[in-house]
């Protein structure tokens, strides 16, 4: 991969694979740092430091917002899985955290497995490669579950199955999600009082407590401050995966 194939700033778009949610890229030209919020979604990057050293990187779903450093002449590119598809071979789920894989810049290691790290343009083949090798699988009642449809089982067995898959129980997931609906009702115009309602809090203290919670600030900070949001990207995962 060549850094000047990495468009500019930052940058995202859904993505085509129906296993994805979003493709995303940044180009960073000045030292600085981001929030990313709290999420349901594991990922894959890939990425050139100052140096070129190459970098591959397990992203793993996060109950909590996590501040990311990005120095001057790094360029990173990824994707972001649904919230229903799983990773084999990983032993213990990278909740919270970003694992480091090997690579050289031309293979990558996952689960023990060497594969081609892809350009921009091709993270949505790595993803359906990878899911047609069986390294990436799909769980339907999973994707049911998360978006509120009846699933055959017990309740503790559909919990314990969401568990399993998405790294994070069901309960976080839907807190997650309504923090970002409340968000987008927000930035729409609406005050802190109608959005916390139509988003299903119990008053607008209770709002508050999740952005800080998910997001590491207020709703009114988050609105009013310069750049990304915490939030920016997952809409467009949420109207992808609705």
């Amino acid at each position: 991969m060549n850094r000047s194939d990495v468009p500019p700033g930052y940058g995202y778009r859904p993505a085509r694979s129906p296993l994805a949610t979003i493709v995303w890229w940044a180009s960073i030209d000045t030292d600085g740092s981001y929030t990313d919020a709290a999420t349901e979604f594991w990922g894959l990057s890939f990425g050139l430091l100052g140096d070129d050293t190459p970098t591959a990187t397990l992203v793993g779903p996060a109950t909590r917002p996590r501040t990311l450093e990005l120095p001057a002449g790094q360029v990173h590119w990824g994707v972001e899985l649904a919230p229903h598809v799983f990773l084999r071979g990983i032993d213990v789920k990278p909740v919270d955290e970003f694992r480091e894989l090997e690579t050289d810049g031309d293979w990558f290691l996952l689960g023990g497995t060497r594969y081609p790290v892809p350009d921009l343009d091709g993270l949505e083949r790595l993803v359906d490669s990878l899911a047609s090798q069986g390294a990436l699988v799909a769980e339907p009642l999973v994707e049911r579950a998360l978006d509120g449809r009846s699933v055959p089982g017990a309740e503790r067995t559909v919990r314990r199955i969401v568990t399993e898959t998405a790294g994070i129980g069901r309960k976080n997931v839907e807190q997650i999600r309504r923090a970002r609906t409340a968000y987008r009702l927000l930035h729409a115009g609406l005050s802190a009082a109608e959005a916390a309602t139509q988003a299903g809090y119990t008053d607008q203290s209770h709002m508050t407590r999740d952005f800080r919670l998910f997001a590491g600030d207020t709703p009114g900070r988050i609105l009013r401050g310069d750049g990304a949001s915490p939030f920016d990207s997952r809409d467009v995962a949420d109207s992808s995966n609705p």
